[in-house]
């Protein structure tokens, strides 16, 4: 089997004749075809990794809600990350997805509640991320415990 590639295209022939392709393959149709779309979220179906989904592109694994957004507005700049405004790691509704820094991000997820300020000013998980994790008071200060260093305490 033989691959020829004709733009954004690729057919997979038989007997090494391009005239004569098995099936066309598509990256943006093999991408939609594993959503979705309601009135609210376009709920990704494909496969999943740490509640985001994930799409195999150009010979890597990448984030789905980033392809989204690439096929919907183009390239993404080196260390920009793609957030969701719909708090759905599964979504890759274009409008529900925006641009931002990993600061942008850890702001992001401070405002919806997902990780909590410490007086340090470090960002710390919330406690319902991270079972066994546990608060003691060490030096007069209440902070974050690891199970594993916990139990060495």
């Amino acid at each position: 089997m033989k691959i020829a590639q004709c733009g954004s295209l690729t057919k997979y022939c038989q007997n090494n004749s391009p005239s004569k392709p098995l099936y066309n393959v598509n990256m943006e149709s093999r991408f939609w075809a594993k959503v979705e779309k309601t009135d609210s979220c376009w709920q990704w179906l494909g496969a999943k990794r740490d509640g985001y989904g994930m799409f195999w592109k150009e010979g890597k694994i990448v984030a789905a809600h980033r392809v989204s957004w690439e096929l919907a507005y183009g390239t993404i700049s080196r260390g920009i990350q793609v957030l969701h405004r719909c708090d759905n790691r599964l979504c890759v509704k274009p409008s529900h997805l925006f641009l931002g820094t990993q600061a942008d991000n850890l702001r992001d997820a401070v405002s919806k509640g997902h990780l909590n300020r410490v007086e340090c000013g470090k960002l710390t998980p919330h406690p319902s991320r991270f079972k066994g994790w546990s608060w003691k008071q060490l030096n007069n200060k209440r902070v974050w415990i690891e199970p594993i260093t916990a139990e060495r305490l």
